[in-house]
């Protein structure tokens, strides 16, 4: 198994992001069993490195080469500031942040106001509007 340093900081929103295409890649093998193991570990809070292990290792068993683990290799803590350039600056257009529902991890996803919001892999339901763009408006 490889483990790459503590990592859940990282690994639970690209997880949550990428919940679609890793569920695809796992059931195409037999083993998406593991990933949902891995998302109720995350809602219990208990075991996750253990569940996300076991994501990262069913993962290159069915032939992704970087696992969980490899794709963060290299990556930075996400930001509001870091990850949405121009973000807390006035704007022409108001941009909404939404944020993690229950505060496991630190996914963030920039969308309108008026859209929907996006959808958490871990709890299933939509993401907390956390602020906007222009410093005004819900959630600010």
């Amino acid at each position: 198994m490889v483990r790459r340093g503590n990592g859940i900081d990282r690994a639970v929103p690209y997880l949550c992001e990428g919940e679609a295409r890793i569920r695809r890649t796992l059931a195409a093998a037999g083993t998406e069993a593991v990933l949902d193991a891995a998302l109720a570990a995350i809602r219990s809070g208990t075991g996750v490195r253990e569940g996300l292990d076991g994501v990262h290792d069913a993962l290159r068993r069915a032939g992704h080469a970087k696992g969980l683990y490899g794709e963060l290799r290299g990556a930075e803590p996400v930001s509001p500031a870091s990850s949405f350039p121009g973000l807390g600056r006035p704007a022409q257009a108001r941009a909404a942040v939404y944020a993690c529902p229950g505060g496991r991890c630190r996914r963030l996803e920039l969308g309108k106001d008026a859209m929907p919001a996006p959808v958490c892999a871990v709890d299933g339901g939509p993401m907390r509007l956390s602020g906007t763009g222009t410093g005004s408006g819900a959630g600010s």
